[in-house]
């Protein structure tokens, strides 16, 4: 046998080692040879809807019902997609577009770090569960919770019994605002949560005692049907009335006299301008989302209704433009507060980026809630780098 034969031979023995290597590698990092003993000690996935993935050994994959978590697992979930994670009796659903992080995957001290989104947290007694939040930490004592973080900020809302908080214990019914600097309370109510987060929470207060009833979830539910189709039928008539108006000031029979005041009406400009001259400090991939002028809503002339706010016609207009717009209601300030327009969010470029807004060139410090609408407002948007001062 020469050589070139014996080398060759060599040559497809290493091949089929490295493959086998890597076939065994890749079988044992997405936990297909994991033990029953080892499933078993360990928190365990279950109840997977929709897509969530998971990075493991800087190998991603997508996220399987039962399989046995390790330390240092980033889980992920995509729109629309949550997951349960399963320690002894405890559950702990991950939300949509949430983030989090293993920290000890042990079912007797499990421990995680919340990175992004919103988790449900169902706690029995006698386990012991750590979550990590920046740097506040929340550890089981028995109950149910909700967490989530968006930006800048956390709310905890304990719906049933208790949990530690730091060195304070949180009761049912309090929830905890959790700013950089400071914490705030309120009480928690039904009105906290998004119609897809009370779909998850009634199953649980069907079988649970929590302060937030599954007729209180039901009326929050119809509520805000009715108040959609209140909308409906308001934006419907503006049109009517404005197709009308268009209608009698096209018509040369009418005179000046007998045409009714118009409209009260605002307009309303989007710009994320200040980025595109700070592109070095966004974060990667959200460059695709901001438009190549910096205008993400042109100048345009909407129409309110007496008593709106400036959120009102802001969400409005989003929504006819089809632009991505996300919000939260934060009850202690009676306001919501703009995470997202466009896919662009607070820190998305720097620690001093977020949405801003002036009205008539004025700057008010209040949430957008609180500002009443005057006809011939003139309303921007602006995405700022340096906490609004690009607009002083």
């Amino acid at each position: 046998m020469n050589k070139n034969k014996i080398y060759n031979i060599l040559m497809v023995v290493a091949i089929a080692v490295i493959l086998v290597v890597g076939i065994l590698f890749s079988l044992d990092t997405k936990g297909v040879m994991d033990s029953e003993v080892k499933k078993t000690q360990s928190v365990a996935t279950a109840n997977n809807i929709g897509i969530a993935n998971i990075e493991r050994k800087s190998i991603a994959f997508s996220l399987e019902n039962g399989l046995a978590l390790q330390e240092k697992d980033i889980i992920n979930t995509e729109s629309q997609s949550q997951i349960t994670l399963q320690a002894k009796e405890n559950e702990i659903i991950i939300m949509p577009e949430s983030i989090i992080e293993v920290v000890n995957a042990d079912v007797e001290n499990p421990e995680f770090n919340l990175v992004e989104g919103q988790i449900i947290v169902d706690f029995e007694k006698n386990n012991n569960i750590t979550i990590n939040v920046d740097e506040a930490t929340v550890q089981s004592q028995a109950g149910v919770i909700t967490l989530n973080k968006q930006h800048g900020s956390t709310t905890l809302n304990v719906l049933a019994g208790s949990v530690g908080f730091n060195e304070e214990t949180v009761n049912a019914k309090e929830s905890l605002l959790i700013l950089k600097d400071s914490t705030e309370k309120a009480d928690v109510t039904a009105s906290f949560y998004s119609d897809y987060d009370i779909k998850t929470l009634k199953p649980l207060a069907e079988t649970e005692t929590l302060c937030v009833s599954v007729a209180d979830f039901d009326a929050v539910l119809e509520k805000r049907l009715e108040e959609k189709n209140a909308e409906d039928e308001a934006q419907d008539l503006i049109k009517q009335e404005t197709a009308d108006e268009n209608a009698i000031l096209d018509d040369p029979d009418i005179t000046d006299d007998e045409i009714t005041s118009a409209p009260l009406t605002v307009t309303l400009e989007i710009r994320a301008d200040t980025i595109l001259n700070n592109m070095g400090d966004l974060k990667a991939g959200k460059d695709v989302y901001v438009p190549s002028d910096g205008t993400i809503l042109p100048t345009s002339t909407l129409e309110f209704t007496e008593g709106e706010s400036a959120y009102d016609v802001i969400k409005r207009a989003c929504e006819y433009a089809g632009i991505q717009f996300e919000y939260e209601f934060f009850p202690i300030y009676d306001s919501h507060y703009i995470e997202g327009i466009n896919h662009l969010y607070e820190f998305d470029c720097g620690s001093g980026s977020g949405w801003v807004y002036k009205v008539n060139g004025w700057k008010p410090n209040y949430g957008v809630t609180q500002y009443d609408l005057q006809d011939g407002d003139v309303i921007k948007i602006y995405y700022t780098c340096d906490y609004g001062n690009e607009y002083d």
